[in-house]
């Protein structure tokens, strides 16, 4: 038996946005100064944090983890190697690594020099491999390879489609590396020479013998791999240190009204942004599925068209931009899921299939207006956020029984539900031990689900983030010991069983043959009669008889003839015992005055 009774769901609201949001409080995407505002916004407050304090700084504390053995490790951004090293962090040659400028050090309009503002920014600055990474990237352009030259892990040097030298990084730095490059055009154009993407590409790279550095291509990256957490914390730490922030991670969609080749404003067209978010959002995972159960928003200026959920096993997050899609995958198998759910009153339920009953889950959804290039995304505030790492859909906080007369009243009482279409409320009567007759040593019913009887029907809620009470009253119940248990049934027909609860209703009041159980049976099966107290004024033992007879009326087995004390008994019945064939048989209870029979089959 499953147990019903689950801890509650870890449902919680989180975001890296909430904290940054004063941030850019004086900056307006629609303000024709947007551009200068931004500018002067990332400028200060500023702190230079010296090149040569980088290892001190982010390296120790945020780019490098603890791993076995009391050692740390460090991953080249570039390629993906992996590098162990002991204390204190060394560079080349104590370790494989070095500082790559992402904005090459060749190209900075003044020639200026590792140690100036601009070669210390810590937004453009990544740990790489130094002979496998950083000496092979050189002072190219980063692009994507079609023809390639060499590779390191994965990353790779070539030729692009137009037949120019360039280096393209691993997947997932893509966008980090594009929204670097980006960040320095428009931190330190103006102030430390001409940053814009037409001086790099018409005049520096030429004069470098290099290709151009496409715009297009870093726009590309950065909205095929869009800020994760991973990075939205690293923006945290370089904030905490040199006091400003890439905006171009906190809010993707910057970016879109920017022409990065000459700064000039562009004005995109979205759809208006929701200003309510979901609450109540949280996650349930059961044997299969995960479920997601949230409160849509019932006012505002702007109601969302719809909700983009993205899911991880592993505690993860992206920053959706504005006018991308992104495609419903919702297949765990890859650590990743999103799923595209459209707006809709009284909806707000959403499935995952999953096969790992150990994995955790971790989910944030966003409220989004509008369809294709027009879509805008509520990323600012908080985003709700939950966690799936529990097992079951309905979380029972309480069942208990009571009596009232010949009455039993059951009451229960949800915290959560989830696809839940109702209750089954199920009795059994509990015989003494003395009172258990008949029984081999091998029974098949020992520890057996058997003589659970379904008492009535209660519907549940569905799926529902409030508590809920519910009752039940089992009327006219022969005086006896009995135990009840709720079977809670899922809208797909699944199940699983509370613990069970106990009442005594005193001595029975009246004598009673049940049906036996199972029947047809082969080849045992269970007779459970009662003895009543009655007539009144009656006291000790009752004389009692049990017997089977055959189709014709002849009596072929005794399985009790003898006093008994008032109370509920059960008897378990095995053919082999009494040389039963197959067929159809009569039970009769004689007590007294008391005669009741009942009909059960014997099968093949």
């Amino acid at each position: 038996m499953r147990l019903l009774f689950i801890i509650a769901f870890i449902g919680v609201q989180i975001s890296a946005q909430t904290a940054v949001d004063t941030y850019y409080s004086s900056v307006n995407t629609e303000s024709p100064t947007f551009i200068s505002d931004l500018q002067s916004r990332i400028r200060l407050p500023y702190t230079k944090v010296s090149y040569d304090q980088y290892d001190e700084t982010i390296i120790a504390n945020y780019e490098s983890r603890d791993t076995s053995g009391g050692r740390r490790a460090i991953t080249c951004v570039y390629s993906g190697y992996v590098e162990a090293y002991t204390l204190p962090f060394k560079w080349i040659p104590g370790t494989a690594f070095s500082r790559e400028h992402t904005w090459c050090q060749s190209w900075f309009p003044l020639k200026s020099a590792t140690t100036s503002t601009e070669g210390s920014d810590q937004h453009h600055l990544f740990p790489v491999n130094q002979n496998s990474a950083n000496i092979v990237r050189s002072n190219h352009p980063l692009g994507n390879v079609t023809t390639g030259t060499s590779t390191y892990l994965d990353a790779k040097y070539g030729k692009n489609p137009a037949n120019q030298v360039v280096y393209e990084p691993r997947k997932n730095h893509k966008g980090d590396a594009a929204r670097a490059l980006l960040y320095m055009s428009i931190r330190y154009n103006g102030v430390a020479g001409n940053w814009t993407f037409d001086n790099l590409n018409n005049a520096i790279l030429p004069s470098l013998s290099e290709a151009p550095q496409y715009v297009d291509s870093l726009l590309v990256w950065h909205k095929q791999d869009p800020p994760d957490k991973w990075e939205v914390e690293r923006n945290d730490y370089i904030q905490s240190t040199q006091k400003n922030r890439n905006p171009f991670i906190d809010h993707p969609e910057y970016v879109n009204y920017i022409n990065f080749n000459n700064h000039t404003k562009l004005s995109p067209l979205y759809a208006e942004e929701p200003d309510r978010e979901v609450t109540e959002f949280s996650a349930i995972k059961n044997r299969t599925t995960v479920n997601l159960i949230w409160t849509n928003p019932s006012a505002g200026n702007q109601l969302p068209s719809g909700y983009l959920i993205i899911g991880y096993t592993k505690t993860d997050y992206f920053i959706p931009i504005d006018g991308e899609t992104y495609n419903d995958d919702t297949d765990f198998s890859d650590g990743a899921v999103v799923l595209n759910v459209l707006y809709e009153e009284g909806k707000s339920v959403a499935s995952f299939n999953h096969s790992d009953t150990s994995a955790g889950y971790y989910f944030q959804i966003f409220a989004y207006n509008g369809s294709g290039v027009s879509r805008n995304y509520l990323i600012s505030g908080t985003t709700p956020t939950a966690n799936g790492t529990l097992l079951l859909p309905v979380e029972l906080t309480s069942f208990s029984a009571v009596v009232q007369n010949n009455n039993v009243l059951l009451e229960w009482r949800t915290a959560t539900e989830l696809n839940n279409r109702g209750f089954d409320l199920e009795r059994k009567t509990i015989p003494n031990p003395s009172q258990e007759e008949g029984k081999s040593p091998n029974s098949p019913f020992e520890g057996k689900e058997w003589g659970w009887t379904k008492v009535g029907f209660v519907t549940g809620n569905g799926s529902s983030t409030s508590p809920h009470t519910y009752s039940f009253s089992d009327n006219n119940i022969t005086p006896g010991k009995y135990r009840y248990r709720l079977r809670q049934i899922d809208i797909d027909g699944s199940s699983f069983y509370s613990h069970e609860v106990e009442v005594d209703l005193g001595a029975p009041a009246a004598f009673a043959l049940e049906q036996n159980y199972p029947n047809p049976f082969n080849p045992t099966t269970i007779l459970q009669y009662t003895v009543s107290s009655l007539p009144v004024g009656t006291v000790g033992k009752q004389f009692v008889t049990l017997k089977v007879f055959d189709m014709l009326g002849r009596e072929v087995a005794v399985l009790v003839n003898g006093e008994k004390e008032p109370g509920v008994y059960r008897y378990e019945l095995g053919i082999r015992n009494y040389e039963l064939t197959s067929g159809v048989y009569f039970y009769q209870l004689k007590a007294g005055e008391f005669v009741q029979t009942k009909k059960m089959t014997i099968l093949k």
